[in-house]
Formats: structure tokens, C-alpha cells, sequence
């Protein structure tokens, strides 16, 4: 769910308005999101930021992580060789392709099985086999 929508549901269910939460999570010293820049971003007219994200979440108290933008600012980071140097860039992006290779393996199993499946049931069907051993 994008964080417009995240932070509306959050705030509904700890009782806060969305104007609410911008002004808590701006403090008397001027520091961090002001209630202007949070209304620019539930417009989508300006851009989010880790900070922005961790005083809303704080001022929610709830990890920062529920908002996926958080999550993906995570993982860009983790995966550019100028912030976190080559060998641990490239280590996460092993293990990423590794972990996409392992589920696309399950849902390819998952959504073969079925078909193979049924392709057998309608080659026996169209030999009058009806499902019984071929061999026979």
C-alpha cells in the first residue's frame, strides 16, 4: 500500500487526522516534517524521504518499516557499491536473485503441475481414455 494511503489508515486507527500526525511529528525547534512538506507528499507533489517516514512512524509509534517505500530506500541502499562498497552490494544482490530464483521455481511447480495435469486428463479424454492407463 503506498504511504498516502498506509499513513491514512494508520492515523484512522490510532485516532489521529493525517494533520494531525504532520503536526507531532514537527517539532517546536523547527526539526523534523513539517506539515506543509507532508501535505506536498499526500499530494504527490513532493518526493518521501527515510526522515520524513521515521518521524511519521514515530509519531504513529509503529516501525518505520510498515511503509514499503521505507523498505525499498533500504534495499537501494544496500544494493549501491558507493554506500555499502562493492563485495556487500554484490552479496545482497546473490542472495536477492538466489531468493527470486527459489520462488520462481515454487510458483513455476505450482502453476505447472495443474496444467500437466489437466493436458493428460484431455489427451486421455481425446483417445478415449477417460483418465484409465494408456498402456493397458
Amino acid at each position: 500500500m503506498p504511504f498516502p494511503e498506509k499513513l491514512k489508515q494508520l492515523a484512522k486507527e490510532k485516532g489521529l487526522s493525517v494533520g494531525g500526525v504532520s503536526y507531532q511529528a514537527y517539532s517546536p525547534e523547527g526539526r523534523g516534517t513539517s506539515p506543509d512538506t507532508l501535505r506536498k507528499v499526500m499530494a504527490g507533489k513532493r518526493g518521501l524521504n527515510d526522515a520524513l517516514i521515521e518521524g511519521v512512524a514515530r509519531v504513529l509509534d509503529v516501525p518505520q518499516e510498515v511503509f514499503v517505500e521505507y523498505r525499498l530506500s533500504k534495499l537501494r541502499r544496500s544494493l549501491d557499491e558507493r554506500a555499502v562498497g562493492f563485495d556487500e552490494a554484490a552479496a545482497t544482490l546473490q542472495l536477492i536473485e538466489e531468493a527470486l530464483q527459489t520462488a520462481m521455481g515454487q510458483r513455476t511447480a505450482e502453476r505447472v503441475a495443474p496444467r500437466a495435469a489437466h493436458r493428460a486428463i484431455a489427451r486421455g479424454s481425446a483417445h478415449g481414455q477417460h483418465g484409465k492407463d494408456r498402456a493397458s
